[in-house]
């Protein structure tokens, strides 16, 4: 059974709040679907497992182009995996998947993503016995180094 669309807030990021009337004061939401029988939750075109599951794919996918890449300024990016973080600690049943990218000047940037252990054999990359220090990146930060790349 499908319940009828509601809006999510998007000011709040992490908690949803939902709302099922139209926002007069101008705060952004977005339409979501939800189905009571699965529990699933989207967009009206992908459900959010398909979503994490197309994330994945991506991911695996980038690392076997990137790992290795030489940039334009003549450095080597590296592609690495690791069942934890650089203080030892992990989200139980995860692991860390993760770039670091050689900068001209400055430290060096990562990009990382956490997945579930079931996926570990999905990344044939180096596997550190820790992550690098973490550099404190955001998904914003993510998405734009992404694009630089």
């Amino acid at each position: 059974m499908e319940k009828e669309a509601v809006f999510v807030l998007l000011s709040e990021p992490f908690r949803a709040i939902e709302e099922t009337v139209k926002f007069k004061d101008g705060r952004k939401g977005v339409r979501i679907r939800y189905d009571a029988n699965t529990a699933e939750c989207g967009d009206f075109y992908h459900s959010m497992s398909e979503l994490y599951d197309m994330r994945l794919a991506l991911t695996v996918a980038l690392v076997k182009v990137i790992d290795g890449l030489i940039t334009p300024l003549a450095t080597r990016v590296t592609c690495w995996k690791s069942s934890f973080h650089s203080d030892g600690s992990m989200y139980e049943g995860y692991f860390i998947v993760g770039m670091t990218i050689p900068q001209f000047e400055g430290p060096d940037h990562q990009i990382s993503w956490h997945y579930k252990l079931e996926h570990w054999d999905k990344f044939h990359v180096i596997e550190l016995p820790k992550a690098p220090q973490y550099d404190g990146h955001t998904s914003a930060d993510v998405i734009k180094r992404l694009m630089e790349i």
